[in-house]
């Protein structure tokens, strides 16, 4: 989800690829950001960039 999100795909795109709701894109997205202990979505994006948990 973080690797589609950084490429500006919305909740409700990510939700279509993957056959999920809308609802459970921003659980895994909130879920992402409490696990890294950030603060917004870009800082998450940032962070598993870092610790090379995605590539973009």
């Amino acid at each position: 989800m973080l690797t589609w999100t950084s490429q500006g795909k919305t909740a409700w795109e990510v939700s279509v690829i993957l056959s999920i709701s809308k609802n459970t894109v921003h659980t895994h997205l909130r879920n992402s950001k409490d696990k890294l202990d950030t603060s917004n979505v870009v800082h998450t994006i940032v962070e598993a960039v870092r610790l090379n948990q995605i590539k973009i």
